[in-house]
């Protein structure tokens, strides 16, 4: 947080002018703990995410993105999907490639995404949002998931795996080979029939 010290305040532009005027005594930064999720949409020099439909006028500023539609404790939930730490699949889902998400891979904010290989379905979550928005009590959630490969064994008849705790138990049973890859994205959850949906979101 940049903190104005007896000066009168201005616009900052940049980094670069944010510690040029910290060198210059006019304010002091503070860090805080506090982290955020913020996926940049648009600017003038990087011009705006493929997915992303940016509408400006006198009532502000919206964005449109499409949803992502998955499976949460057995129900359909919807997420938006900004980034991805592997080319490939950045190209593949028209995201952002993102390389220091792959510097994530290990921590605790990362959670396992299933995306099943051999049959068509939405992507499996472990967790969401319970409310959605600012009054959320499951400290398990994050936006940020490594994914993980699900594949139906030979001889079998797959079927929609509604829940983490169905492909576990289909892995159990030899159903399905669960392969855990090093390619973590960013997907925020916005809506699931028990967290409602995000205050800020639009559902179309």
């Amino acid at each position: 947080l940049p903190i104005w010290v007896g000066t009168t305040p201005q616009i900052l532009h940049s980094e670069a002018e944010v510690l040029a005027a910290e060198a210059g005594g006019m304010i002091t930064i503070q860090q805080t703990d506090i982290v955020v999720n913020c996926p940049v949409i648009f600017t003038p020099d990087g011009g705006s995410l493929p997915t992303a439909s940016i509408t400006i006028d006198q009532t502000g500023s919206t964005v449109k993105l499409p949803l992502v539609s998955c499976w949460y404790n057995g129900q359909p939930a919807y997420y938006i999907q900004t980034e991805a730490s592997d080319q490939g699949v950045a190209q593949q889902q028209n995201v952002h490639f993102v390389t220091r998400l792959a510097d994530t891979i290990n921590a605790d904010s990362v959670d396992d995404i299933f995306a099943v290989t051999n049959f068509t379905q939405g992507n499996i979550i472990p967790s969401a949002p319970i409310p959605a928005g600012p009054d959320n009590m499951d400290p398990e959630y994050t936006p940020l998931w490594r994914v993980s490969l699900v594949t139906w064994a030979a001889g079998t008849t797959p079927q929609i795996l509604h829940s983490e705790a169905e492909v576990l138990a289909a892995e159990a049973d030899g159903l399905v080979t669960i392969q855990q890859t090093d390619i973590v994205v960013n997907c925020p959850v916005i809506y699931t029939p028990d967290g409602g949906k995000l205050p800020t979101a639009t559902l179309l």
